[in-house]
């Protein structure tokens, strides 16, 4: 393939990009995206001089860095006039990708829908690029209600029917995270799990058996929706209750 671009970008994967061009615009990318660890002069290897110091997001050799800097790379090629494409990837898609069916306007609905605080615009603005494009790295300091976000995007996605993860640095964030969750009108109760050192580490699992033999795990915090549109948590089942077969048939389709 003959290409005009300096640059052209693709998807190694999830996690990396790479920088398919010239040595020298490895070179001249990479002091934006390296940065000193402050504490690093009482680590060993530096003392012993076999580390600088200093941590390199973009690797010279490869041309991979991280996927959630796409927007930062963009911004430092344009400040040195170098042309880029993207090149998608069979397996893993375009490296920028754009999600038609997000609007701000719905978003700035659905973040007033779910939650009693009101969000602020620059709340809204992180939100909305992060579903737009699927995906974002978002910088904000602290006290400028980064919970909130967070929390809108793991709303929408558990709506969607998917899981989320969310990864803390300390034990003490676990439980403030899960505080604000519940404090912003979430039934933390039931869709979240909090997972340290010190908890239990798996969730509560039921099974139930129907009458034709077929057996279905639920988290124990699951809704089952009974007959006579009546709604129990799995973990507070009893023999006696009686789950409207439509509904499990729907859900396990």
């Amino acid at each position: 393939m003959i290409t005009m671009s300096d640059v052209i970008i693709e998807k190694k994967n999830e996690v990396h990009l790479k920088l398919h061009c010239d040595p020298h615009i490895l070179y001249e990318l990479q002091p934006y995206f390296t940065f000193e660890v402050e504490s690093a002069k009482f680590m060993s290897q530096y003392r012993s001089r076999h580390w600088d110091g200093k941590i390199r997001l973009l690797s010279t050799h490869t041309g991979e860095i991280y996927v959630g800097l796409l927007d930062k790379i963009i911004d430092k090629l344009t400040l040195h006039n170098y042309t880029y494409e993207f090149k998608e990837n069979k397996f893993y898609g375009q490296p920028f990708e754009i999600n038609d069916m997000i609007s701000f306007e719905g978003v700035k609905d659905y973040m007033k829908s779910i939650c009693s605080h009101s969000p602020r615009d620059y709340q809204i603005d992180g939100v909305y690029d992060a579903l737009k494009h699927n995906r974002k790295l978002l910088i904000s300091p602290t006290a400028s209600g980064k919970s909130l976000m967070i929390y809108s995007l793991a709303r929408y996605y558990v709506e969607k029917g998917q899981k989320i993860l969310l990864v803390v640095p300390t034990t003490s964030l676990v439980e403030q995270m899960y505080k604000d969750f519940g404090d912003y009108g979430w039934d933390v109760e039931s869709y979240c799990h909090r997972i340290y050192s010190g908890r239990e580490k798996n969730p509560l699992w039921v099974y139930v058996t129907t009458e034709d033999g077929i057996e279905y795990k639920f988290d124990g915090n699951q809704t089952i929706n009974l007959i006579n549109n009546q709604k129990k948590l799995a973990k507070d089942l009893k023999e006696t209750d009686e789950i409207d077969d439509r509904w499990i048939l729907s859900i396990k389709k």
